[in-house]
Formats: structure tokens, sequence, C-alpha cells
């Protein structure tokens, strides 16, 4: 836990913020600049493990709720690595925290987020963003392999790729049902994970564009058959 202190300055509310970036500098200018918001104490903190666990993300709660005469500002670095548990425990301290405490919520991937987390904070792009146009095939394909577990809806020729643009355009599609399903079905998290670790080697290690497509589609077969 590493603690930065800055001027005082009088607080009344701090919206919880998520911040999403895979640029560590403009994360770093966009947290710096809270030196000039109500915060006089900016608190770091990474997983103790590979991710967030339940137990950490407690003692977090713990320390959020002893009183302090100065005001925190918790900076959550990859929260994107918690699991569901330990996100569902922190939603409660993330709505009704302390008015002299604020959060800021590192993630390189929205996706891994529940939709109950995003409700409860404001969501900072730092990212080039691009608009998704919902793709109803794959959708009503993927809706029916999840409900009859016959992988033949997964082997139509929608999910046949030439590019990498259309690769990463299916991935996208695919992550995009998923996330929906976070809430209410906890196999849409590794699904998720799966998903982006390799539309990452398809980006940065020239990953078949074919081939990744069908590796999601069998750790989907894998995990709902």
């Amino acid at each position: 836990m590493q603690l930065e202190i800055f001027p005082f300055q009088k607080l009344k509310f701090m919206l919880p913020v998520i911040l999403v970036s895979d640029d560590k500098k403009k994360a770093e200018e966009f947290i710096y600049a809270k030196k000039n918001s109500p915060a006089n104490i900016i608190i770091r903190i990474a997983p103790e493990k590979t991710e967030f666990s339940v137990e950490q993300i407690r003692e977090i709660i713990k320390s959020v709720k002893i009183s302090q005469p100065y005001n925190r500002f918790y900076v959550l670095e990859d929260f994107d690595r918690s699991s569901t548990e330990a996100q569902n425990a922190f939603l409660k301290t993330l709505e009704e925290a302390p008015a002299t405490v604020g959060f800021i919520l590192l993630v390189s991937n929205l996706h891994l987020l529940l939709p109950t987390v995003i409700s409860r904070a404001m969501v900072v792009s730092l990212k080039k963003t691009r608009k998704l146009v919902i793709d109803g095939k794959i959708t009503q394909l993927l809706d029916c392999f999840i409900k009859t577990k016959d992988f033949k809806a997964l082997l139509d020729e929608t999910f046949i790729v030439s590019s990498k643009a259309e690769a990463m355009e299916k991935i996208d599609q695919i992550l995009f049902f998923f996330r929906k399903r976070l809430a209410d079905d906890k196999k849409s998290f590794s699904i998720i994970r799966k998903a982006l670790e390799i539309r990452d080697l398809l980006v940065n290690n020239n990953l078949n564009s074919q081939l990744a497509v069908d590796n999601i589609l069998l750790a989907l077969k894998s995990k709902y058959s």
C-alpha cells in the first residue's frame, strides 16, 4: 500500500471513477490531476496475488471504515483482475463510502467488470473507442448454443473470418454478449478472460485470425457442454 500526501481541501462528495486505459502515462496524469481535487491522501493498492481476492477487498473495506481527520482517495490498480466474488464484496462500499473517501478503479478491460460495479461509478475511458454495431445473428447463435448445448450452432458460417479485422469484430461481439450475462452467469467471467487473452494474442502476436475465433468457440464448448 502506497501513500501520497497532497494539500488538504474541504470535501463534500467524490463519485467513484472507473479509469479505462492501456497507457500508464495517461492514467498517471489523470490520477495526479487529483492534486487539485478534494483528496489530500492518495492510497494506491495493487492485487496481492494474481487478482484482488475477497479477503483483500475486505481489508480495504476495513481501512475505509476507519475515521480519519483527512480525505482519502483509494486507487485500486488492475481492478479488472478481480474475481466476481471480490467485485460483489465491494459493491456496498462503492455505493455507501464515507463522504471523505473516493475511489479510482484502474482497468484495461471494462468487459471484466460486473454491470453492478459499472453502474455505481463514472466511467472515464482514455482509450480510443469505436461504436460496436450489434450482430443479431451472433447473439442468436450464442444464445442457441447456451440453451441447447448443441455445438452445431457455433459451426455456422457466421464465425468464418478471412482477416484480422473480421476476427476482432467477431471477438468483440462475443465479448459484448457475455458481458451482458456477467451478473447472472458465473461462467461468463472466465469466457471473457479467455476471449481477451486470445484477442491480445491476435493483436500483438499475429495469431491466425480463424484460429483465434475457433479457440474461443472451443472454450465455449468446454465451459457450457
